[in-house]
């Protein structure tokens, strides 16, 4: 692993602060032009121009937009996009009417790609892909409750003609339960929502492909699973849109076939949101120029590693990539690192020394927290940008360097400027392209990946066999607002391969700060799960009288209730998952699941549990 990726994951060890929150969520457009990412943010309810106009509301300079290429309509956060002069695609799809975006769509306007990122919000609408989103809003919010999992299908059919589509759709509609929930988005695409379902779930999904493909040969089908694939109905869609996409015609693919798995020196990174697959391929294109790039984000974003990514993919990538955190030295030892020192130079100066600048002769230097540089420290690097030469301290003569600057900071560089504190002509010079890196919690198809891949990195580094996240964990990960990014789930991933001594991470193994104010829920002494030492055998689990002053989350009691009587079923049963269910009025899938949920096995031992 490169030095500096290493330092990436490594630096910020301690724990995030449990007070710590995320700026409040707004919907955006995160837009692709030519070299460089911008945010555009949107209002709560208005209208707004896109195209080259120099009135219009978000402006564009691609000279494949139109002065009035499109409207934006937003009405209580609800945002419809109305093609009027131009062109354009939504995932890929011509729109010639009125189109409502659903979070994590991809809109493109001539060269330019617009990647939308909304609230979560119910519309209305029966049967319309809005009234499937409120469904699916309800669907998340009651697991989050009991627990109870369930799956996403989307059937991407191609091009159609209606009456073939309406053939289609009347033959999904009798495939379906009465439960199940399907929309059309009126052009190639069927959402299905299948309640109560998850591990089982390509049951369902081959069944409708298999009804879909008479009507459709070329239909392709993506499946996502809550919570397998994210708590997050935004992340759930898009996860089985790109999953129908990464199929081959008359086939099933899950979010896993979707996984961008990108290569970055010795370390792989693996994406999965669409904003993200564009985004490093943005950063390929960059990387092939000599331009200077301007990295911005909230800290453990990850903009390190673009970095990174900007200087292994370039022709500079056999020479030295060197880095220094501007914010990690104080301003007198900043410029001295920086530009190097002659001997005598200052006080302690004893020998000359090449600054880093020097170093990086011929590779990249990366200045992350570039916004904390001393203006004597930001005059010098306009010096360097402007005519590739640098003066050593104490020295009347300059050298000739041969280097590609990248910059990084988690400030806005354009307030800094306002007030004063950074210079304008440098932050022109530095944002040859700037990059914006997404916060990880407008990610949320990426969370489950990245918090896979680090838990299995972190057993292989520790020599100890796999960890499996519980579905209610994914439930907790889902839910936390990640003010520290991806920085913050590395720090606990790896805290929890070295801590948790069972075989599968349940949520009472997580910080406290992850509990979402509520109290964990603990099995007792000696249970599967339990990181206690094994002591006398435990009473069984029943919920807790109320105390004043005492009162626990009623969902957490809920499912500790449904625990015991699963258990005191299967003893009762000597393990036959059938007669169980029959004894508490339970669906026999919905046992299964929930027997997974809880870690209980269907074997005559759980009899020496009660």
């Amino acid at each position: 692993m490169p030095r500096i990726v290493e330092h990436a994951l490594q630096m910020n060890q301690e724990p995030t602060r449990p007070k710590a929150e995320a700026p409040a969520a707004r919907s955006y457009f995160l837009v692709f032009e030519g070299d460089s990412t911008t945010i555009a943010e949107l209002p709560v309810t208005g209208k707004m121009r896109v195209g080259r106009s120099d009135t219009a509301d978000i402006r564009l300079r691609d000279p494949s937009v139109f002065p009035d290429h499109a409207r934006v309509l937003i009405v209580k956060g609800e945002v419809t996009l109305e093609p009027n002069e131009g062109a354009c695609l939504v995932n890929g799809v011509p729109i010639e009417s009125p189109r409502p975006l659903t979070s994590g769509d991809v809109v493109a306007l001539g060269n330019v790609t617009l990647g939308f990122r909304g609230l979560a919000s119910r519309a209305a609408g029966i049967l319309e892909p809005q009234e499937l989103v409120r469904r699916i809003d309800d669907e998340v919010q009651r697991f989050l409750r009991t627990q109870r999992p369930f799956a996403l299908v989307v059937l991407d059919t191609g091009h159609l003609e209606l009456s073939d589509a309406t053939l289609l759709a009347d033959s999904i509609a009798r495939k379906v339960r009465g439960m199940d929930a399907v929309s059309w988005d009126g052009q190639r695409e069927f959402v299905i929502l299948l309640p109560e379902t998850s591990d089982l779930a390509a049951v369902p999904a081959e069944r409708l492909l298999r009804s879909a493909v008479r009507h459709a040969p070329e239909v392709r089908a993506g499946l996502a699973r809550c919570p397998e694939d994210g708590c997050d109905r935004d992340a759930l869609i898009t996860g089985a849109r790109n999953a129908a996409r990464a199929a081959s015609p008359a086939t099933v693919a899950e979010v896993s076939a979707a996984v961008s798995t990108l290569r970055v020196g010795d370390q792989e990174i693996v994406a999965v949101d669409p904003i993200m697959g564009r985004l490093f391929a943005l950063v390929r294109q960059v990387a092939a120029s000599d331009m200077s790039v301007l990295i911005t984000g909230e800290t453990g974003t990850g903009k390190e590693i673009i970095a990174t990514a900007i200087h292994e993919w370039s022709p500079r990538h056999g020479r030295r990539l060197v880095a220094l955190n501007c914010a990690a030295l104080p301003e007198t030892l900043l410029e001295s690192e920086l530009f190097g020192y002659e001997r005598g130079a200052f006080s302690g100066a004893v020998s000359a020394k090449p600054g880093l600048i020097e170093s990086a002769e011929g590779g990249t230097l990366f200045l992350d927290e570039i916004g904390e540089c001393s203006p004597k420290a930001q005059a010098g690097l306009l010096r360097v940008l402007e005519v590739k030469r640098v003066s050593r301290l104490g020295s009347v003569h300059e050298r000739a360097v041969d280097i590609r600057i990248v910059a990084a900071t988690n400030r806005s560089l354009d307030n800094e400027v306002e007030a004063g504190r950074f210079r304008a002509d440098l932050y022109f010079r530095l944002c040859g392209a700037t990059l914006v890196v997404p916060p990880l919690r407008d990610r949320p198809l990426d969370l489950p990946v990245l918090a896979r891949t680090f838990l299995q990195a972190a057993c292989v580094r520790l020599a100890r066999g796999p960890l499996p996240l519980a579905p209610s964990t994914l439930q907790r990960l889902s839910t936390h607002p990640w003010p520290g990014n991806v920085r913050e789930l590395k720090n606990l991933v790896d805290y929890l391969a070295a801590t948790v001594t069972d075989t599968l991470l349940e949520p009472y193994h997580l910080p406290e700060r992850f509990a979402s104010g509520a109290e964990t829920l603990r099995l007792p002494p000696g249970s599967r799960g339990s990181t206690q030492p094994p002591g006398p055998a435990p009473q069984t689990l029943r919920p807790q009288p109320h105390r004043a002053g005492n009162f626990r989350n009623i969902y957490e009691e809920i499912a500790e209730l449904e625990r015991t009587r699963i258990q005191e079923a299967l003893a009762e049963t000597n393990g036959v998952r059938v007669r169980a269910a029959e004894l508490i009025g339970m669906p026999l899938r919905t046992l299964v699941t929930k027997m997974r949920t809880y870690g209980l096995a269907s074997t005559p031992s759980i009899r020496g549990r009660r």
